[in-house]
Formats: C-alpha cells, structure tokens, sequence
C-alpha cells in the first residue's frame, strides 16, 4: 500500500466523523429543543402545559437564531418563513392565554384546546432545515469535502492498482 493512500484514510475518516457530528447537532439537537416541544404541545390536555411547551419551543428557537429568514435556499414560500412561524406560534400563545382563563369542564375550553391543537398539528417549523442554512458553509463544506476526497481516493487507487 502507498504511505499517500494512508493519509487520504484518515482524511476521509475525520471527514466523516464532522460530517457525523453535524448531522446529530442538526437532526437530534435542534429537533430535541424545537420540534420535540411542539410534539407535546399537540398531546397536551391542558392549556397551562401547552402554553408552557410552546413557549419551550420559542426559547429553543430563539438559542438556535430560527426567528427568520427562510428554510430554503431557492424555494423560499410563506410555508418556510420563519417569522410567519414564530407568528403564529405567538398566536397560538395569545390564545392559550385566553383559554386558560376559562372553567376547565367548560364546552369552550375544550373546543379552544381543539383549535389550538390543529394549528400546532398544522405547523411545521422546519428548525432542522433553517439550522443548515444559517450555518450553510459547514454542510456544504463537508458534502464538497467529501465528494473531493472520494474522488482523489478513487484516482490514487486506480493509478496504484494499475
């Protein structure tokens, strides 16, 4: 074996392991502080503990800087707007703030509860997508990273098997 193909592993194995930490910070923090929170809002059965996991969710936001700007890089739509979320997420506080007020065994309780719950069923904050774009340049470093060092892998391979 080449003493070069020996450092192109452990490139390649570093390269990974980045690639492996970004992916968890993405997918397993920012969900664990955003999206988590929002999942228990939905099942909650009290306005109180609602209120408290969106405001949950706000705070998780607001650490990871997803208050605005888009989900997406070219397709920017309303869907993906992060203040339009953060919005109606406060919306949805404002009327938990008004339900709370109300009897517990009240019909309109429950019905203001049910309201809330389909907005929050509906909302999709898209923590995870927003968090790769504001910090685009380790991703997208990693990927091009990665494809480049692929490649240099496969030539060197082939001009030493050769």
């Amino acid at each position: 074996m080449s003493k070069l193909f020996i450092p192109f592993w452990i490139i390649l194995i570093i390269w990974a392991v980045v690639g492996i930490l970004l992916a968890v910070k993405a997918g397993y923090v920012v969900h664990r502080e955003t999206g988590a929170w929002l999942n228990r809002a939905q099942v909650s059965s009290s306005a109180e503990d609602m209120d408290n996991y969106l405001e949950k969710l706000e705070t998780g936001m607001e650490e990871f800087e997803l208050t605005d700007g888009n989900a997406a890089f070219v397709f920017k739509t309303p869907d993906n707007d992060m203040e339009l979320i953060m919005k109606a997420i406060e919306k949805a506080r404002v009327r938990l703030g008004e339900i709370k007020q109300m009897s517990i065994a009240s019909v309109e309780y429950q019905t203001g509860l049910d309201d809330v719950r389909g907005v929050l069923r509906e909302l999709e904050p898209q923590a995870e997508y927003r968090y790769c774009i504001n910090h685009w340049f380790w991703f997208w470093f990693s990927a091009l990273f990665g494809w480049i060092l692929v490649i240099v892998l496969c030539v060197v391979g082939f001009v030493y098997y050769d």
